[in-house]
């Protein structure tokens, strides 16, 4: 005989000689493996066919696979059928009354379509905010020109502050002039020096420097003399 676990051939025994299992015991364990695994296989074969039945019936036939029961119940429902026409006179005056459907609405409403105006697509349509152009960034002013602004600035502060000499105040003003040629407020101090000295015509050619390079703001915060007409700093009456 052959041991059911490893295989060894020897006489008919109660045991196995080479592993020492219980040869009996063991036969009957693998009979019942055997069972249950074609026990298994058989449902999952079962269960596979009620499957392709019920989608067969449910989505291939349709709901024109009713039942035998269900077909009959539906037929012995009782249609409601119209009441019939009233013999004589009453049927004429009911055919007359009951509501019939207007032949004359269609050409009506082809005229109204007719009329309409048309409107051109978009007319009252508003740009959204994500279609405005986009505001230009600030541009960011130039480090070195801000430089040299700063540095006039200084020397026309200089000068500010010696108003009891004008020699040196009017040689702060003029190296402002260095460090950042036609600086606005270097040469209004200019042209108010000479004008304070009596020297017109020098100061008012300080003061059309200042003019043509001055900011609007400059503008109104340097004041030149009332005395002075607009014509002579070379600017039209309504400037």
């Amino acid at each position: 005989m052959e041991c059911p676990k490893c295989g060894f051939q020897q006489p008919e025994e109660l045991y196995c000689a080479q592993c020492g299992i219980h040869i009996p015991s063991a036969l009957q364990r693998k009979k019942r493996r055997t069972l249950a695994a074609l026990a298994g296989t058989a449902l999952v074969f079962v269960l596979l066919g009620a499957a392709g039945s019920i989608w067969w019936f449910k989505y291939r036939l349709g709901p024109e696979a009713e039942s035998p029961v269900a077909t009959e119940e539906r037929q012995s429902i009782p249609r409601i059928q119209p009441p019939p026409p009233l013999p004589g006179p009453a049927g004429r005056a009911q055919r007359e009354t009951s509501p019939t459907p207007s032949r004359k609405s269609a050409p009506a409403s082809k005229k109204a379509k007719a009329d309409e105006k048309i409107e051109p697509p978009g007319k009252d349509l508003k740009p959204s905010p994500s279609s405005q152009p986009p505001s230009p960034e600030p541009v960011e002013p130039d480090p070195e020109v801000q430089l040299k602004r700063w540095a006039a600035q200084e020397w026309v502060d200089r000068g500010k502050e010696l108003g009891d000499d004008p020699e040196q105040e009017m040689e702060m003003y003029r190296k402002a002039l260095e460090v950042n040629p036609g600086y606005p407020p270097a040469h209004y101090h200019l042209g108010m020096l000479h004008w304070r000295r009596s020297e017109r015509d020098m100061a008012l050619e300080e003061f059309r420097k200042f003019w043509k390079e001055a900011s609007p703001e400059e503008r109104r915060n340097l004041l030149v003399p009332e005395e002075i007409a607009p014509d002579e700093l070379g600017l039209s009456p309504g400037e």
